[in-house]
């Protein structure tokens, strides 16, 4: 009976995975992912890849060092030429070292403060990541008529053969339902 029951959970789980693929495809995210891209820059040019994300963004990282627990990091000129400083970033920090933890203040156009929290005032070393907009938002690649919305549904079984069956998913089986496998109490 218990191998039985398995069965037929396996198999419910494979007809709902299958039937939930293009629910799960037409996520916000519709094309293709944007890819490297060639970002002018007063230095040259550099080729720059964006986090897939709805919007795009770029990411710098670095280490830095506090000194008697804090430090200022000026983000990297050729950064600075690719993101939009007018709307907010995010930066995110790992001590390298034992402290008290770290938080981020003051963010600038131009740079950062990381301090130690309650005051503390360690060296320790630490990396950060910064992700920020890109300063000119180009259209999405996407063709007219191309990813326009979500991909068609497939039609549910019962849709296809005419019929339907009532099937319980949320039935809870009584401890008399359930044969217990050797060695197994319920």
């Amino acid at each position: 009976m218990r191998n039985k029951n398995l069965a037929i959970v396996a198999i419910l789980l494979a007809v709902l995975t299958i039937l939930a693929l293009p629910w799960a495809a037409s996520g916000m995210i519709a094309g293709p992912p944007v890819g490297p891209d060639d970002v002018g820059e007063a230095q040259g040019e550099v080729i720059s890849a964006a986090i897939e994300s709805p919007e795009v963004w770029f990411e710098d990282f670095g280490t830095g060092q506090l000194v008697n627990g804090q430090a200022t990091v000026t983000i990297e000129s050729i950064f600075l030429e690719t993101i939009n400083t007018d709307e907010p970033y995010h930066v995110f920090v790992t001590p390298l070292g034992d402290c008290s933890g770290l938080y981020v203040t003051n963010k600038t156009a131009t740079s950062f403060e990381v301090r130690e929290l309650g005051g503390g005032t360690s060296n320790v070393e630490f990396d950060y990541r910064i992700a920020a907009k890109r300063l000119e938002q180009p259209e999405p690649p996407v063709e007219e008529g191309e990813m326009s919305g979500a991909p068609p549904r497939s039609p549910a079984p019962e849709e296809e053969s005419g019929q339907s069956e009532d099937v319980d998913l949320g039935r809870n089986l009584t401890p008399a339902e359930v044969e217990p496998g050797p060695g197994e109490d319920l």
